[in-house]
Order: structure tokens, then C-alpha cells, then sequence
């Protein structure tokens, strides 16, 4: 009998294994890549679907479901840190930088340092966003 995560988990991985294949065959058809990066980007897609199929069976059916409450928060702690505030570092980056404010604020705190702080600031900024979408999360599944 198969997983009740199973249909779900099929679909998605090939709506995204199609968009990935199209971008990389674009890519490669406008020259942005050798058919080495062509070859690459689809071993990454099939790879990708092999460790995200192990990842959810081990996640579902064999980690029990209270460690499985502790394992989404501590992930979703992970997700605000690295995936928001990742991005949130990158785009103020590029808006300073785009806007000229960068250079003053490299005048006045050094060059090193300012990316740094910026850096700080938004991991923290997306860790309390992710912890925030995890209380969300467990007061949804509460009710």
C-alpha cells in the first residue's frame, strides 16, 4: 500500500523536475551553458528528487510524530534564518548598493564591517520570522 504522502509528493516533483529541465534546456539553447552544465543541472534534478523521496519516507513513516513537531519548528527555525534571511541580506545589499547608500555607510563604519552587521541583522530578522510562521503553524494544526 502506498504512503498517503506518496501522490502528492509525485506530482510536485514532476511539475519541478519539468520547470528545471526547461530552464536548463533554455539556457543551454541560448548558450548560457555547455552541454556539460546541460548534463549537470539534469543529474542535480534527478539527485535532488532521489534525496527529497528519502528525506520525506525517513520524515513520515519513521520518525515518530512528536519528533516530527520538534523537527518541523527546528526546521522552519532554518528556513527564517538561511531562506528569509538570506534574502532579505541580498536584496538590501543590492538595493544599497544600487542606490549609492552603501559607500556612505562604508565611509563611516569601514568596509568589512557594514555587510557584516547587515548580515546579523537580517538572519535575526528571518529567525524570528520562521519562528513566528512556526507558533502560526502549531496553533493551525491545534485548532
Amino acid at each position: 500500500m502506498k504512503p498517503k504522502w506518496w501522490r502528492k509528493f509525485w506530482i510536485v516533483s514532476a511539475v519541478l523536475a519539468m520547470a528545471f529541465l526547461i530552464i536548463h534546456l533554455t539556457s543551454y539553447s541560448l548558450g548560457y551553458i555547455d552541454i556539460a552544465g546541460l548534463y549537470r543541472g539534469i543529474l542535480w534534478i534527478f539527485g535532488a528528487i532521489g534525496i527529497t523521496y528519502m528525506a520525506q519516507h525517513i520524515f513520515k513513516d519513521v520518525i515518530p510524530s512528536k519528533s516530527q513537531l520538534k523537527m518541523k519548528r527546528i526546521l522552519l527555525l532554518v528556513f527564517g534564518t538561511v531562506g528569509i534571511g538570506g534574502f532579505l541580506w541580498i536584496a538590501l545589499m543590492a538595493f544599497l548598493y544600487k542606490s549609492g547608500i552603501r559607500d556612505t555607510f562604508n565611509t563611516i563604519l569601514g568596509d568589512p564591517s557594514f555587510p557584516i552587521i547587515l548580515l546579523i541583522i537580517c538572519y535575526s530578522a528571518g529567525t524570528f520570522a520562521g519562528n513566528w510562521i512556526g507558533k502560526r503553524k502549531a496553533i493551525a494544526t491545534k485548532s
